[in-house]
């Protein structure tokens, strides 16, 4: 029975502490699909140079851009370089090994708060499924929030989904690429 109300307590404390992270302002144009998904890290849509103005008053560090240079990224440089923001551009084109490795590498390292987006959430969302996964998150839990952040597409998440089985399994032959989301 004691056993049961510690986990009932530690199931709740969870779940306060997400629910704290999830709080986000209303919807907001300029930052669409804006989603707090931890305390420091947040994802979106393709923001407007507005929105990203408000991330820097929100008190913001950093911006990662899953787009390619032919999507709009280096303009998008110029704009959070400007407001003194870090800039952390890692071109998604497929998700595949060395893009997840990428992704990881730079999500450790970058400055928070930090904006996560690409053109819509579709690449955003099967990147941190996978890096949740892979980092030991239960699958449910990662899946919900790349649902959230924008992961709608179903054969992009059959593809991260078997990019993680794959990977869990430490199997050795390498991962088929996972088509990333259009333009």
């Amino acid at each position: 029975m004691r056993a049961h109300r510690l986990l009932g307590l530690a199931i709740a404390v969870g779940a306060g502490s997400r629910a704290l992270a999830q709080d986000a302002p209303p919807a907001d144009p300029d930052l669409p699909m804006l989603y707090q998904v931890t305390a420091e890290i947040a994802t979106a849509a393709q923001p407007s140079s507005e929105g990203l103005a408000k991330l820097k008053l929100r008190g913001y560090q950093a911006v990662m851009d899953l787009r390619l240079e032919a999507e709009g990224a280096l303009e998008e440089r110029l704009v959070v370089e400007n407001l003194g923001m870090d800039f952390v551009h890692v071109p998604i084109r497929e998700i595949d090994a060395q893009g997840v490795e990428r992704f990881a590498k730079a999500l450790r390292e970058a400055p928070r708060p930090l904006l996560i987006h690409g053109a819509s959430g579709q690449r955003v969302g099967a990147l941190w499924l996978i890096d949740r996964v892979l980092q030991g998150a239960p699958l449910a839990e990662a899946r919900a929030e790349a649902e959230t952040i924008g992961l709608t597409d179903p054969n992009l998440m059959r593809k991260a989904l078997a990019f993680i089985q794959q990977h869990r399994r430490g199997a050795a032959s390498q991962p088929a690429a996972v088509a990333s989301e259009p333009p």
